[in-house]
């Protein structure tokens, strides 16, 4: 039993970060961990999983948030594809709970509208027209 929490446990954390910032697939996790895939979704689907992982994704967002914002800030002036990471992992944020009611409207419109207009390479795709 202790080893099922501990796979748990560490899916839990793999959840929380954003998708492009996990260290290998899914099907990797399971294999590493001796699981099928369909324990992995099973067990990430829970409602009280879900719960958990939303709460630590919010609060890693929370206490990283003004530094990365800041840096991004800086960086975005020179490469706007590292504010596009970090506005994806908001909206990601935003579609797993209710975090609009805690953000304007206007401010996930204006997110979404940024991450639309730019292309993986980070150049905005009207300049590429």
């Amino acid at each position: 039993m202790s080893e099922e929490i501990n796979w748990i446990d560490e899916m839990i954390e793999r959840e929380a970060l954003p998708k492009q910032l996990r260290v290998g697939t899914n099907a990797e996790f399971c294999q590493a961990h001796g699981i099928v895939d369909s324990n992995y979704y099973y067990h990430s689907s829970k409602p009280e999983i879900k719960a958990k992982i939303v709460e630590i994704a919010l609060n890693n967002a929370k206490r990283h948030a003004p530094e990365v914002l800041e840096n991004l800030g800086e960086r975005a002036k020179e490469n706007s594809a590292d504010t596009k990471l970090y506005l994806q992992f908001i909206l990601q944020l935003a579609e797993k709970t209710n975090v609009k009611v805690d953000l304007p409207t206007s401010l996930i419109e204006i997110i979404s509208g940024i991450t639309n207009k730019t292309t993986d390479s980070g150049v905005s795709k009207e300049d590429k027209e």
